[in-house]
C-alpha cells in the first residue's frame, strides 16, 4: 500500500512540474510572438543576417510571430506536449545560435521577444539556454502517449 502512495505522490509531483514547465515555456513563446506581430521588427535584421535578405528571411519573419504564439498556446493548453516541447527547444536553440552569431555583427542586437531581461546579448543567450533545459525537462517529464509511439516507430 505504501508503494502505491508514493507513486501517487511521485505521479503528482512530475505532473505538477510538467505543468509549471508547460506554463515558463508556452508563456515565453505567446508573449514574444505577440510581441513581434504587433510590430516590433527587430529580430528581421538577426533574420537577415543569418539567412540573408531575400524571399526566405521574408517568409521567416512572417511565420515567425505566429509559430511562436501556436507553439505557445499548445504547450499553454497542454495539447501535444512533447512535440510542442521538442518544437519550443528547436527553436530556442535556433534562436541562441543567431544571438551568438549577430551579436558580433550586430552590437546591441534585439532577439524582439519583448521580455525585460533584454539588458544584453549575453542575458538572452543565458536566459535562453536556461529555457531550453526547462523545455527538456518539461519533455522527459511529459508521460509518453499511444500517439508518441506512432512518432518513433520501432
Amino acid at each position: 500500500m505504501t508503494a502505491i502512495l508514493r507513486a501517487v505522490h511521485r505521479s503528482r509531483i512530475q505532473k505538477t512540474l510538467v505543468v509549471i514547465c508547460r506554463i515558463l515555456v508556452g508563456s515565453l513563446f505567446l508573449v514574444a510572438g505577440g510581441h513581434k506581430l504587433v510590430g516590433n521588427v527587430s529580430y528581421a535584421s538577426i533574420i537577415e543576417l543569418v539567412v540573408g535578405a531575400g524571399t526566405l528571411a521574408g517568409v521567416l519573419i512572417a511565420l515567425l510571430p505566429i509559430i511562436e504564439i501556436a507553439i505557445g498556446l499548445l504547450l499553454l493548453v497542454g495539447i501535444s506536449q512533447r512535440q510542442s516541447f521538442v518544437s519550443a527547444i528547436v527553436l530556442l536553440a535556433t534562436f541562441t545560435i543567431a544571438l551568438v552569431y549577430s551579436s558580433d555583427a550586430i552590437p546591441g542586437a534585439d532577439c524582439g521577444c519583448g521580455l525585460p531581461l533584454e539588458a544584453s546579448v549575453s542575458v538572452a543567450i543565458v536566459r535562453n539556454l536556461v529555457l531550453i533545459l526547462v523545455a527538456i525537462a518539461g519533455f522527459v517529464l511529459v508521460a509518453p502517449t499511444a500517439e508518441d509511439s506512432d512518432l518513433c516507430p520501432s
